[in-house]
């Protein structure tokens, strides 16, 4: 069983380690977690991404425009993302062609299958380094 890489963009400190306990106590799941865009960045060059879990509200460039310039990337492309926000961003995704979204607050109970639903959908694009 390979292990799933999960990255956690979000800049509510308490929000991120909760998300990555509770992802990380799964048996196959590793979460990184990060306060930024620019952090996330980073990562995203260097690391092979499974998921990202997204904060859609981050200050500064914000997630949206975040994955806005991942998704506009030819190599490696932008993994599958699942957003988090304190507002019903759900318009500015559907326009984006994206339907991942969990309001603030939620159960971790549900993040978790959402995680799960995204990280085994049998028509999830592959994130992989192009050749």
């Amino acid at each position: 069983m390979s292990l799933k890489v999960i990255l956690i963009v979000e800049d509510d400190a308490a929000i991120a380690r909760l998300v990555q306990q509770a992802l990380n106590g799964q048996p196959r799941y590793v979460a990184l977690s990060v306060p930024d865009a620019a952090a996330a960045t980073r990562v995203l060059a260097a690391t092979y991404v499974d998921l990202l879990i997204l904060d859609a509200d981050l200050p500064g460039d914000g997630g949206l425009a975040l994955y806005d310039r991942l998704r506009g990337r030819t190599a490696p492309a932008a993994p599958p993302c699942l957003f988090l926000s304190e507002r019903d961003c759900r318009q500015q995704l559907a326009r984006r062609g994206l339907r991942d979204f969990l309001p603030k607050p939620f159960e971790i109970s549900e993040l978790l299958e959402r995680v799960h639903a995204l990280l085994s959908a049998p028509d999830r694009p592959s994130y992989q380094e192009s050749p």
